[in-house]
């Protein structure tokens, strides 16, 4: 273990094999996991290979015993499948082996984001919903969980243009969360999809709230204000209703 953390920052890669030795040669559960955490740590920091991490984390899930510390390492395999492999098969995968009943919060926060990320990532916006509405139907869940899994459905409803059911919810949304810190994102979701429904009164007075809220000079939003305020001044006769 010694000659492999001397090689760490000369030769990385030759360190990664000291410590595969060492591991293949381990019979003890608790030293094993201890030389995954030093392999662990090596190829996030100095290799950076999303392959060699993930084979590294399918070592830890097979060793460890305890249920929460095995679904943190899911939950970040899950993750690494998302975000580096691209691969949302292998993500819900690694979802499906997690222990539900043994997520703690920001544990189970992640693992609602995952699941249905998973599914939006694959174009598969139809079960992103149908997901999303299942976790919806849990009676426990706290503010920020039901937010946040109603963000993400009102994500699917845009991906599938169903903006009328995207406004619906976002709007639901500021109604029942007014006081959420990502509130401002839902009033900038809101002016784009009113935007595209040519609702450009409905659009100008959520980017008059953001102006607002921002407490500056904005030169970014007031140019969005006046370039759909003379859009709306070339529709006579329209009064801004949604275009169904």
């Amino acid at each position: 273990m010694s000659s492999a953390q001397r090689m760490e920052k000369k030769s990385p890669e030759k360190a990664l094999l000291i410590y595969d030795r060492a591991f293949q040669r381990s019979k003890k559960v608790k030293e094993k996991l201890k030389i995954l955490t030093r392999i662990e740590k090596l190829i996030k920091t100095k290799i950076k290979r999303a392959d060699l991490l993930q084979g590294a984390l399918d070592r830890k899930v097979s060793l460890l015993e305890d249920s929460v510390k095995k679904n943190k390492v899911l939950l970040d395999l899950a993750q690494l499948a998302l975000q580096n492999l691209k691969n949302s098969n292998i993500a819900l995968s690694y979802l499906d082996q997690i222990s539900y009943e043994d997520l703690n919060g920001p544990q189970r926060e992640s693992y609602f984001k995952l699941v249905i990320v998973s599914y939006l990532n694959d174009d598969n916006y139809e079960q992103a919903v149908i997901e999303a509405d299942e976790f919806l139907a849990f009676k426990d869940l706290t503010p920020s969980e039901r937010f946040k899994i109603e963000i993400l459905k009102s994500k699917a409803f845009v991906a599938k243009k169903e903006n009328i059911k995207a406004i619906e919810n976002y709007e639901k949304l500021l109604n029942k969360y007014p006081n959420l810190s990502k509130t401002w994102k839902v009033r900038s979701q809101l002016a784009i999809l009113f935007e595209e429904q040519r609702d450009y009164s409905r659009a100008i007075e959520n980017l008059q709230v953001l102006k607002k809220d921002a407490g500056e000079k904005d030169s970014l939003l007031e140019w969005r204000i006046k370039e759909l305020q003379k859009r709306l001044a070339q529709q006579p006769g329209q009064s801004g209703r949604l275009r169904r």
